[in-house]
């Protein structure tokens, strides 16, 4: 009784929040025309997202440019995320992550990961990658003593990392770009596919003019089982990603800006 109580409620709380509507509209705005990213991050931008996963209310998951600070006497941006669940997720899967990355101002690659999860009986794992000043090679370890050399060629991005180098790139509609991603102490290829332009209508935000941006890697598969994730980030130099699905065995989980400064 408690529990279908609970999943009532998160349904009510869910027609509640903010909704999404998504049209194509890259056949109305020929050719297609992309502004150049700012040229740097932007320190003090805070993104927050609500999560759904069949269609209930899920949780949030803030991004956030927390700072300006150096490592090695470099200039590097630090990047904090956190994802709490709510609602009917949180009652069955009370798990909290919170993600702290470091990125060099210059380059926008990766410097120093870390990253927290703790669950609702306070059981605390971490994981932590540092790479090394020249950038060829990490060090990946773990709460649970699993440590790993890692030999880092090209592009090679940490998971948060990943998204704020991408918003930076000077991208074009209907182009592929492969990356390199580290997660779990492995190195995953991964190729981003940018598709047509569409309208996202976020009911109190507003019309946002957006890129269809396709995730493809082994490591979606292996978390959800399915390869591939959409992203959609604004045609701005700002390049907001506003909204995003991921496919699960179990339906889908969406992420909607909810609010963005």
């Amino acid at each position: 009784m408690k529990k279908l109580a609970i999943l009532l409620l998160s349904i009510i709380l869910c027609s509640c929040a903010h909704q999404v509507s998504i049209r194509n509209i890259a056949s109305e705005k020929l050719p297609v025309c992309l502004e150049k990213p700012t040229e740097a991050l932007r320190v003090g931008e805070k993104l927050v997202y609500t999560l759904r996963w069949l269609n209930i209310s899920s949780g949030n998951i803030t991004l956030e440019i927390k700072e300006l600070t150096q490592i090695n006497n470099r200039p590097v941006y630090h990047i904090i995320a956190t994802a709490n669940p709510s609602g009917l997720i949180k009652f069955f899967y009370n798990t909290e992550y919170i993600v702290h990355s470091y990125i060099d101002a210059a380059e926008l690659r990766p410097v120093r990961f870390y990253k927290s999860r703790r669950t609702k009986d306070n059981n605390l794992t971490e994981e932590e990658l540092q790479f090394s000043p020249e950038g060829n090679s990490a060090e990946w370890k773990t709460t649970k003593k699993k440590k790993k050399k890692l030999v880092v060629t090209g592009d090679v991005q940490d998971l948060l990392s990943a998204i704020y180098s991408f918003r930076a790139k000077d991208i074009v509609s209907g182009k592929n770009y492969p990356i390199k991603v580290i997660y779990n102490g492995k190195i995953w290829n991964a190729d981003v596919t940018l598709e047509n332009i569409h309208s996202v209508v976020i009911s109190q935000l507003g019309n946002f003019d957006a890129v269809k941006a396709i995730f493809r890697t082994d490591l979606n598969m292996r978390v959800t089982g399915f390869n591939d994730a959409e992203i959609y980030l604004t045609v701005d130099k700002r390049r907001l990603p506003v909204f995003f699905r991921i496919r699960t065995k179990i339906g889908y989980i969406y992420g909607l800006l909810s609010s963005y400064k």
